[in-house]
């Protein structure tokens, strides 16, 4: 049976309708237009509500500040970041970040992205990395880029006053223009405690196997087995530096250029490097010397480093 509403205090002689009032159309109005105020305040509220479980399920947790990083533990959700740093998206690009799980990017490799493979993250300065992120130890299997169309090529392609720290890289192939890195095609931040193992980088200008260019901070690096290869500043760990450091760096692997400024650790520096200490490379299998590091022979390496160098 259908309810009907009368106004007790405009009608309350009009007891017609079987004793139940007159429904006038204001009431009508009335009745109608209080539900929906209420569906839209809670179709509102729920928004908001939802608002911050959207952008935490494009990653495993966190909030993305420095006390509770993202959590990523797929290769989507890394790619995830990228997608969103490419497009400038202000509310990730500068946001903290932390692997908890290792991963492989094989899907991400020649069948991807018409056989160019993974896309960087921040391919440029205008959407460049500003954030932090930390590898927390964990691995990261079988990059692979080819293409030519970035001028900043690798897992990063322009880290802008960011960070890259603790994570090693295994089963590398990165191929770029200008400025190649299997970490960061260029880097104007800190990149740190990385070891890199079987990584083939090649290149136009500036190519190395950290950074392509650099002018910020790389320390403790380790590179095993590497190929490397440009036609200018080609170096073990990092391609060119100016004002910036490299500290704690070894390459035990070959770098070669159909140019000039091919080195063992640093291709090229200019402007001055405000701190070029404890850098050495394998001088039997680098082809290659170096003014700015110590070469060692496979032969002296057999009873390990030099004293006092920390490994990525």
């Amino acid at each position: 049976m259908a309810t009907i509403f009368f106004d007790s205090e405009e009608d309350m002689s009009d007891m017609s309708n079987n004793g139940k009032g007159v429904a006038y159309n204001v009431q009508k109005m009335e009745v109608h237009r209080y539900p929906l105020l209420i569906t839209r305040t809670w179709f509102f509220a729920i928004i908001l509500l939802f608002v911050p479980f959207v952008s935490m399920a494009q990653f495993s947790g966190g909030d993305g500040s420095e006390g509770d990083p993202y959590s990523i533990t797929t290769p989507e959700q890394l790619t995830q970041l990228s997608t969103f740093v490419n497009e400038n998206n202000t509310d990730y690009n500068s946001k903290y970040y932390r692997f908890d799980t290792d991963i492989d990017l094989s899907d991400y490799g020649d069948n991807f992205n018409d056989g160019k493979g993974w896309i960087p993250i921040g391919h440029n300065y205008y959407c460049s990395f500003k954030g932090h992120f930390d590898g927390n130890n964990k691995t990261i299997s079988n990059l692979y880029i080819n293409n030519n169309e970035y001028d900043c090529t690798g897992l990063f392609g322009f880290i802008n006053n960011g960070t890259a720290k603790n994570v090693k890289m295994e089963n590398v192939n990165v191929t770029g223009n200008n400025n190649v890195g299997v970490v960061a095609g260029q880097s104007t931040g800190n990149i740190s405690a990385i070891t890199l193992q079987l990584p083939n980088v090649s290149g136009n200008d500036n190519v190395g196997s950290i950074a392509g260019q650099s002018t910020g901070s790389i320390y403790n690096i380790t590179v095993l087995s590497p190929n490397m290869f440009g036609y200018d500043n080609v170096g073990g760990v990092a391609g060119y530096i100016s004002n910036g450091t490299l500290t704690n760096a070894y390459n035990a692997g070959r770098v070669s250029s159909s140019g000039t400024g091919r080195r063992g650790v640093i291709g090229v520096k200019t402007g001055g490097i405000t701190n070029a200490a404890n850098l050495y490379f394998d001088s039997t299998t680098s082809n290659a010397t170096d003014a700015n590091a110590t070469g060692i022979t496979t032969a002296q390496l057999i009873n390990g480093l030099p004293t006092g160098f920390t490994s990525g």
